[in-house]
């Protein structure tokens, strides 16, 4: 998998972006406080990423394929807690799994 990153553009902060490469396409992978890690098995069919925090690298879940439900899913640990604005990151992740696995 290719890694790319991104300084945002104007410099303003020091937040970079990664992205990778999944299904043919490049998939963001750095948000402003969590990250995902691919972790998937070159045997699998489709993959799976580690939801991390960027802050502490604590681990708070992982997005992966539901077969019954045909699409990405995000499982998180114990009690974590996330709020609009990592629901809205990790919800952009998956939509874009689900657009590079439509275009496979």
């Amino acid at each position: 998998m290719k890694t790319t990153l991104r300084a945002k553009p104007g410099g303003q902060d020091n937040h970079v972006s990664a992205s990778k490469a999944f299904g043919g396409q490049l998939v963001k992978t750095e948000y402003q406080y969590i990250r995902f890690d691919d972790y998937s098995n070159t045997k699998q069919k489709t993959g799976r990423w580690m939801c991390v925090n960027r802050i502490h690298g604590s681990f708070l879940g992982e997005v992966k394929w539901y077969p019954g439900w045909r699409q990405y899913c995000f499982e998180p640990v114990g009690h974590a807690v996330f709020s609009k604005g990592c629901m809205d990151d990790i919800g952009d992740f998956i939509r874009q799994l689900m657009d590079a696995r439509k275009r496979r």
